[in-house]
């Protein structure tokens, strides 16, 4: 919260600044001869290339792809480290598979683990597209890459939508904004959960009800279903709130132009047998992962698995029965405090919309947002406003604590509504005499600063991931047993009061297969049933909690270890969500 009251002052001061010399020296400030033909040609190129909308929409994708993949030898392709992504690449995987799901592993209570269902079927608790964006990278050779693809996707789906909109050159303008800020170090493009797949649907539905307001075409419709079933298949609540606002906004536009009848054309089968087909394969999808087509994975799993209840400001349901101390940790004590602590206005404030700022605006496009405010009256962009509010609402009675990919549907609005405050921000005139475009054009440097800015802090950043990586050395406890011939199982002794946030007992879709799997230590006896089972593999024992740091001991070392029995919890009890 105080950064951005800061950035906002810091603005004002700086653009406050611009428009008094700008006003003293009437309207001359920073609109030198130089200056005005260099921007007047940048600003003609601009405009001329903007209007040739298949090469914008191309450049966008590619240019978000390239950025990214220029800052590989500073920033890495990034490895999954949290429960989320680990149940996403479940899924991705499982996918690649060509399977819909996967059967319950013998002994499951040994490889149970977060965010995902063990029974009746062992899959992800989460909608499936995210899922199936990791299987194309996997089947392309890295899941890294099907994030990165998307990652291009979205910019170039910005684009197309806020061409519906507004001007080439600022479409053209709110497809690079994502480059701008969150840029190529957020974790929508370096991570395996970020809002990138619903911000395409979003960006679609978005451009797709703009069009269909002023005209009824078969793409349009066709484009508005797409998007709507890419939400459906991503973030279903927020995507269905998305849809209804812009749908209702299309509707209303048609009714007043008396037009509405049109929309029930003889190409009303096509988009009519997308939704239908989109319709039937989740039924089948979640028939196949929960036994009955109208149960999602998520619910099941919240039946399973979870206390806090579906919306906010409801009473928690009782805590179910749980096979291991980790899971009771993270959903029964973690969640509840999360919970708890996001209930409160402050943080429904500062978790949602300051949350909302930080990672869309930042300082960088503060100055758009604050003079986005004028679009308001502009009937052309209120369907925006509008969506953007339903967003709000969306993510806030929802019970679970925010994170900002769950604003994935409204991203291009956003993304648009900044542009128009860029737009106004040129207009503002004062006693007649012009004093918005030098403030437009400092905005603009501002931009391009920040943008230097955020490469220059890569290093950092990628500090900061490894740092993260080393204190959570999976990845390189993997590649070791990967080295080494046959296969492995690795049993995992927790400590009383380890992080439930570091979970290290994560398995791929077939276990039997596998080179390496991870279970939990349940004790001797009860262990010998699992050591059974996997005779043939060598077994090591992986004690996280050991200091100095991790351990990885031979079964037979483990026999004569010091194991820790208990380790200080109160840095995931007390950390302030």
């Amino acid at each position: 919260m105080y950064l951005i009251v800061i950035s906002v002052l810091l603005w004002f001061f700086v653009l406050g600044s611009v428009a008094f010399l700008s006003y003293s020296s009437k309207g001359m400030f920073l609109r030198t001869g130089i200056v005005e033909r260099f921007s007047a040609r940048l600003w003609r190129s601009f405009g001329d290339f903007s209007r040739q909308r298949g090469k914008c929409l191309l450049l966008l994708i590619v240019l978000a792809i390239v950025a990214r993949l220029l800052a590989l030898p500073i920033l890495h392709v990034p490895e999954p480290r949290s429960h989320d992504e680990f149940s996403y690449i479940l899924a991705g995987e499982t996918f690649a598979m060509g399977r819909l799901t996967n059967p319950t592993p013998p002994l499951w209570q040994f490889f149970e683990t977060e965010h995902e269902l063990s029974v009746p079927t062992y899959m992800s608790k989460y909608p499936p597209l995210q899922g199936l964006v990791i299987a194309v990278g996997i089947l392309l050779g890295n899941k890294w890459i099907g994030i990165l693809l998307n990652f291009g996707l979205m910019c170039g789906a910005i684009y197309w939508m806020a061409c519906g909109l507004v001007p080439t050159r600022w479409a053209l303008l709110a497809g690079l904004m994502p480059l701008v800020h969150p840029g190529i170090a957020s974790y929508w493009v370096n991570s395996y959960f970020g809002g990138s797949v619903a911000a395409v649907g979003g960006a679609l539905v978005l451009g797709a009800s703009s069009r269909l307001a002023r005209k009824i075409s078969l793409s349009s419709e066709n484009w508005f279903v797409v998007g709507a079933a890419i939400m459906a298949n991503s973030r279903p609540f927020e995507g269905a709130l998305t849809a209804f606002v812009a749908f209702s906004t299309a509707i209303s536009a048609l009714a007043r132009k008396k037009r509405l009848h049109l929309l029930f054309n003889r190409w009303l089968v096509v988009p009519t047998l997308i939704g239908l087909f989109t319709l039937a394969s989740m039924l089948y999808f979640n028939y196949r992962v929960t036994g009955d087509p109208i149960t999602m994975p998520y619910v099941e799993w919240q039946r399973q698995y979870s206390p806090i209840p579906l919306w906010a400001w409801s009473k928690l349901n009782p805590a179910p029965h749980y096979n291991n101390q980790q899971l009771k940790d993270n959903y029964d004590t973690t969640d509840t405090i999360v919970y708890r602590k996001s209930a409160t206005i402050d943080a429904m404030i500062n978790g949602r919309f300051v949350g909302l700022m930080h990672f869309f605006v930042g300082v960088t496009l503060m100055p758009f947002a604050i003079w986005s405010l004028f679009s308001l009256p502009d009937k052309r962009v209120r369907p925006l406003w509008l969506v953007l509010l339903a967003g709000l609402i969306g993510i806030t009675v929802t019970a679970v604590g925010f994170q900002r990919h769950y604003a994935g549907p409204v991203t291009g609005a956003i993304y648009l509504l900044l542009v128009q405050g860029f737009r106004h921000l040129r207009l503002v005139k004062f006693r007649d005499v012009a004093i918005g475009i030098p403030m437009a054009r400092v905005a603009l440097l501002g931009c391009v600063v920040g943008f230097g800015c955020g490469l220059y802090t890569l290093p950092a950043i990628n500090a900061q991931m490894q740092h993260a990586q080393d204190e959570f050395p999976r990845v390189r406890i993997m590649q070791k047993l990967a080295a080494l011939p046959g296969k492995h199982l690795i049993v995992v002794h927790y400590a009383e009061g380890h992080n439930p946030r570091r979970e290290y007992v994560v398995n791929g879709p077939d276990l039997d297969s596998s080179k390496i799997v991870w279970a939990r230590d349940f004790g001797t006896e009860k262990n010998k049933e699992l050591l059974n089972y996997f005779h043939d593999r060598t077994v090591w024992l992986f004690d996280p909690d050991c200091k100095p740091e991790p351990h990885l001991y031979s079964w037979d070392e483990a026999k004569t270890a010091t194991l820790s029995t208990k380790v200080d919890d109160s840095d995931w009890k007390n950390f302030e969500y």
